[in-house]
């Protein structure tokens, strides 16, 4: 991987996703980044705020641990709004807990999982 692929994704950022159409203005931030075991390679930590997932759900995801696919497969230009995020610390330490997995398809399949999750769990 040459060092401009290395750099593309770094912490902070802020990018505009092919969302699903209900989540219009929806972004996603790169929280943290770290690499992963065998061939995963690198996770990121990221947060995701505008999104539908439903009555009385929140309108954020504050942790999802994915791929450099996923990042590959969902962002279209990097954001530069200004915006507040959700904590996503606890969402971390509750991953690495439980051993937790990534995904590995496009942000919009992330939050339709979330959407599903929450209408269950109501």
């Amino acid at each position: 991987m040459d060092q401009e692929a290395a750099d593309r994704y770094a912490p902070g950022q802020v990018w505009e996703y092919r969302h699903r159409p209900q989540d219009d203005g929806s972004l996603l931030k790169i929280q943290r980044a770290e690499r992963g075991a065998g061939e995963l390679g690198m996770i990121y930590h990221v947060s995701v705020i505008g999104v539908n997932l439903g009555d009385r759900a929140p309108r954020e995801i504050p942790h999802a641990p994915v791929s450099r696919a996923t990042l590959d497969a969902s962002v279209t230009r990097l954001s530069d709004a200004q915006r507040p995020w959700p904590t996503f610390i606890p969402g971390i330490a509750a991953w690495r807990a439980d051993e937790g997995g990534v995904f590995t398809v496009p942000i919009a399949e992330v939050v339709d999982f979330a959407a599903t999750a929450y209408r269950i769990i109501r």
